[in-house]
């Protein structure tokens, strides 16, 4: 069954990227994959006066799709006539490609079609050979993937000399990087350096296969750098993307960049950089696969190396700060860690909202131990939970476990102290999808000598929040 968000209505079609309207093709570019990057070629393509119709057999991708591209045209344009003009070629279908007959016969109306689904070798040659089914053999088709060149994705395609890579750069950026295999045809990569010339975006030909194209090579050593950088606790997120927009003079910073990509996407290329490689410093980091495990993907989930749609680096004074530090309080050092702390409050804010909430009650106790060896544990507890009618633990009834289980949280690893961030190095804890982890907590020490945590805004029962624990010492190291 098709879902179609569209809109109607026949304007001439229009370049309205240059003081040279130049009119454009009417048959429309028909984009594979909702996702980040194939919204970004439709908003390109849009704003330089080309129809789009964008195919995802996910009918949320597609009602993402549709607010997020109203969302930027009316960015990008201030006049409500000619926003109404542009997101009048727009529309958006949701649909199994290859047995919806209402998408094949969009496909054969196609001036280019651009498969831009997930980074996934098997999806793309699956779709590739149907697209090579349904699309006339002279429409040329093309793949967005940086991390395979079009080449190893054709097993299941007979008209390969119509096949290309192209990859957009990022939002602002009016650049198209245009790859052809050994076998493209000349005249299909002319064709399509044309088609997007014509809507106002510089093609950029890139002469051999080559992984990642150009600029992601480029690209890659920045974000394998600053990536490692975290992983060792050298420096926070917030606090590179601040000295990269200070330096660069840039609107964000390359961990910001890497939140609009999605950091499910990141990942995938960076393991398939890894698996060429087969070296074991190209591995991803642990903490960047544990972001993607918990459906932090960036601004796609709302939630990545920022909360989305107003991310920090957004918020006046962002670059004047170098860290988050309360009014009166000093950032600890990590002898002041050292030693037992006591629970004093646990509380949870949900961003936009100033009243606390009490994930485990206003009476929960814990604590709290840092050693000078770098070893932490930390154990929270609900205050006055039921005991087991049984005398044995292990004979207690499921009810009762599950009410134990949920009243009572513990860890124990090693932590790193680093520019105003504690990193817990989790080896053991008591919710198992823990163990292996690394957590992140903003510290300082308040006016009354309180060591304040805090997390970065996470997901807990659907809304995006702050947890902070407050703890105060009891023994010295």
């Amino acid at each position: 069954m098709t879902l179609e968000i569209s809109q109607t209505g026949q304007p001439p079609l229009t370049n309205l990227r240059g003081p040279n309207q130049t009119s454009i093709d009417s048959r429309p570019l028909v984009i594979i994959g909702a996702g980040t990057i194939g919204r970004l070629m439709a908003s390109e393509a849009l704003l330089g006066g080309l129809p789009v119709q964008i195919i995802d057999r996910n009918s949320a991708a597609i009602e993402v799709a549709h607010l997020s591209l109203v969302a930027t045209i009316k960015q990008e344009l201030k006049d409500p006539i000619a926003q109404e003009r542009v997101l009048s070629r727009l529309s958006l279908l949701a649909g199994d490609l290859e047995t919806d007959s209402a998408l094949h016969a969009v496909l054969q109306e196609a001036r280019c079609v651009v498969e831009a689904l997930p980074e996934n070798k098997e999806l793309k040659e699956r779709v590739l050979g149907s697209l090579d089914t349904l699309v006339a053999p002279h429409i040329p088709i093309t793949t967005v993937s940086s991390s395979f060149p079009v080449a190893e994705l054709l097993s299941h395609v007979q008209f390969k000399e119509r096949y290309l890579n192209t990859h957009p750069l990022q939002r602002g950026i009016a650049a198209l990087e245009v790859m052809p295999s050994a076998v493209t045809a000349p005249s299909i990569t002319q064709d399509v350096s044309s088609l997007f010339q014509g809507i106002g975006m510089v093609p950029v030909p890139v002469q051999k296969e080559n992984i990642g194209f150009i600029f992601n090579i480029a690209w890659r050593s920045i974000k394998k750098t600053v990536l490692d950088l975290v992983e060792r606790g050298v420096n926070t997120p917030q606090d590179f993307d601040r000295i990269w927009m200070m330096a660069f003079k840039t609107k964000e910073g390359p961990f910001g960049i890497m939140d609009k990509v999605g950091l499910d996407v990141v990942l995938a290329i960076e393991e398939r950089y890894a698996k060429l490689s087969g070296r074991a410093e190209d591995e991803p980091p642990i903490f960047l696969r544990n972001l993607v495990r918990e459906g932090k993907l960036g601004v796609k989930s709302g939630q990545g190396f920022y909360t989305h749609p107003n991310p920090e680096y957004l918020n006046p004074g962002f670059l004047e700060t170098n860290s988050k530090i309360p009014s009166g309080g000093v950032a600890p050092i990590r002898d002041t860690l050292l030693g037992a702390w006591e629970l004093v409050s646990f509380t949870a804010t949900k961003v936009g909202e100033d009243t606390p909430t009490y994930p485990m009650g206003q009476a929960a106790r814990g604590k709290i131990m840092y050693s000078e060896s770098g070893q932490m544990s930390v154990s929270l507890i609900r205050e006055n939970r039921a005991p087991f009618l049984s005398q044995d633990p292990l004979s207690g009834t499921v009810e009762e476990r599950a009410q134990a289980f949920s009243e009572y949280f513990s860890y124990c690893g090693s932590f790193r102290y680093r520019s105003g961030m504690i990193f817990h190095d989790v080896e053991h804890c008591s919710f198992p999808n823990w163990s292996g982890c690394t957590l992140m907590r903003m510290a300082t020490i308040n006016e009354e000598g309180h060591l304040v945590l805090s997390t970065l805004p996470v997901e807990v029962g659907g809304s995006v929040g702050v947890q902070t624990l407050t703890w105060k010492k009891i023994v010295k190291a």
